[in-house]
């Protein structure tokens, strides 16, 4: 949440000719500018069914959020390749439509984030990491079975380390993956 008139007073605005990502946009490019904190829970769940009105807006905000992924991975530099950027696109929209995509490519791409935030700072490292390993927790529990993501590839990840999930969550990803045999 910001305030209009403190954007505004710094001389930020919004980019109006991108329909469905202009705030992101806007971080992106005022993250060095901003002190931005996370709200550690969901204040909103988005509920997309498959063959939705939505599907196309949501494809046109993941393309747009894939141009902006690069743009900061380029200024922060740290090229991505385009297996690398559908990856962020995934882990970003948590979109399983992408299940061509391994749990070991995933892994890898988030281990290579951390690595280059250590050699090039951008990111508060404990905030970085521990965001990461929690996401990585998300996906395996999400997409369990679909090209090797589940519970013991999370276990066995070094990511795994940086962040516990509660017993709820656990007690979730094992009856999950239990029904799904």
């Amino acid at each position: 949440m910001l305030r209009t008139a403190l954007y505004k007073s710094q001389g930020m605005s919004y980019d109006g000719f991108l329909r469905q990502t202009e705030d992101y946009d806007f971080f992106v490019r005022y993250i060095d500018e901003l002190a931005i904190l996370t709200i550690p829970y969901p204040l909103v769940k988005y509920r997309v069914i498959p063959k939705s009105i939505k599907r196309p807006i949501l494809e046109e905000r993941s393309r747009v959020s894939t141009q902006i992924q690069k743009e900061l991975f380029r200024s922060w530099g740290l090229v991505a390749s385009d297996l690398e950027l559908n990856i962020h696109t995934m882990l970003s929209f948590m979109d399983s439509s992408k299940i061509d995509i391994s749990a070991k490519d995933v892994e890898k791409w988030l281990l290579r984030i951390i690595d280059h935030n250590i050699h090039y700072p951008k990111f508060q490292h404990n905030a970085l990491v521990k965001g990461l390993a929690e996401r990585w927790f998300e996906i395996c529990y999400n997409l369990v079975n679909m090209n090797g993501f589940n519970a013991n590839v999370y276990k066995s990840s070094v990511l795994s380390n940086f962040w516990k999930p509660g017993l709820w969550q656990l007690a979730r990803m094992n009856i999950r993956e239990i029904l799904r045999r």
